[in-house]
């Protein structure tokens, strides 16, 4: 067992579609203690929704594929207009075809991770997210139904 004596609890939203089991991994993470909650997704809108509702989640593990014109990288950045704060680890089987435009998108990106994944990487990124947890504090707030997040 993999064990991280954590400064925050982590909380992960795990969001993608066919092809890689965003629960497979979501169910390791809780079975090895490495993270206090994990919510899995299929519809980015409904994750959208949830992160205007829920502040305490602080990781985001996304599929960049999703077959249409809206990629991971489309919702990454709709991610970081909604909360600037939330890190994001994007999960992808096609090494180059985002390869030149992942770091272009405003996204507060923790990752990337190649499918399939292994999981002492997946472990890592864990590790790195707790880390940066305790250099970075944001005061978050909801303002007339918007969620606002500024650096302290």
């Amino acid at each position: 067992m993999f064990e991280i004596n954590f400064k925050k609890p982590i909380h992960i939203y795990f969001i993608g579609i066919g092809g890689i089991s965003m629960s497979g991994l979501a169910e390791i993470l809780l079975k090895e203690g490495l993270v206090k909650n994990v919510i899995t997704y299929s519809k980015p809108e409904q994750l959208l929704a949830d992160i205007r509702e829920y502040e305490e989640f602080n990781l985001v593990f996304m599929d960049l594929e999703w077959g249409n014109e809206k990629n991971g990288l489309y919702w990454g950045e709709e991610i970081y207009k909604l909360a600037p704060h939330l890190s994001v680890v994007f999960i992808t089987g096609y090494n180059d075809k985002f390869a030149q435009h992942i770091l272009l998108t405003n996204v507060n990106l923790l990752g990337y991770l190649t499918k399939p994944v292994h999981t002492d990487i997946l472990h890592r990124y864990i590790v790195k997210a707790d880390a940066l947890q305790e250099r970075i504090e944001y005061l978050v707030m909801s303002i007339q139904g918007r969620t606002v997040s500024v650096h302290t």
